[in-house]
């Protein structure tokens, strides 16, 4: 389980790195963009994919999860007056994952069951 933990922090750092890169700083939200960072990121190995939804009249994409180990539930890609972000939906998630997901540097705001992340540069931190 402590590998696990290692290698799902490793893949949100990477995630939120891949997030705001230059492509995505354009204020593009769809969810081919979703799926991809999904996917690049390695969170496919960890997470099945239960809806796949695409939001353009509200800006924004989500991909919903099946029940997981780690119990996050949802991604989501945003893109508002104020610019992009990306939101964790989660469940009561573990100390270490809530207190990892808040130290990152894109890190904006928190509630008990998201965490939302803001464009900016952020650095890759290995396990």
């Amino acid at each position: 389980m402590r590998n696990a933990l290692r290698l799902l922090i490793y893949i949100f750092n990477y995630l939120l790195t891949l997030i705001f890169a230059s492509t995505l700083r354009r204020k593009i939200v769809c969810a081919e963009s979703l799926k991809e960072l999904y996917e690049k990121s390695r969170l496919v190995d960890l997470f099945d994919i239960r809806v796949e939804q695409d939001y353009p009249e509200r800006n924004y994409s989500a991909i919903r999860l099946k029940q997981n180990t780690f119990r996050i539930r949802s991604f989501e890609l945003w893109d508002n007056a104020k610019g992009c972000f990306f939101r964790i939906y989660h469940g009561d998630v573990s100390t270490v994952i809530k207190t990892e997901l808040e130290s990152h540097s894109l890190h904006e705001r928190s509630a008990k069951k998201y965490s939302d992340f803001k464009a900016g540069t952020g650095t890759l931190r290995k396990p």
